[in-house]
């Protein structure tokens, strides 16, 4: 989790992308799921989300970088 609360990361791995998937979709009440970035490193999925609160601002601002 990042210092600022307006963002938060996870990082999930395993072999099974759909049960790593369905964890990633449980982000705490009031954020948006900003970005999702999967890889297969290892011999299993590795995938890593960004969520942010509900902040019009900083939403446009994320999606333009």
């Amino acid at each position: 989790m990042n210092n600022d609360d307006r963002i938060v990361w996870e990082v999930f791995h395993g072999k099974d992308l759909d049960k790593i998937v369905s964890k990633a979709h449980s982000i705490p009440n009031g954020y948006e799921v900003a970005s999702i970035k999967v890889q297969y490193l290892n011999h299993e999925y590795v995938l890593t989300t960004t969520a942010i609160r509900d902040d019009g601002d900083l939403i446009a601002q994320l999606k333009n970088t």
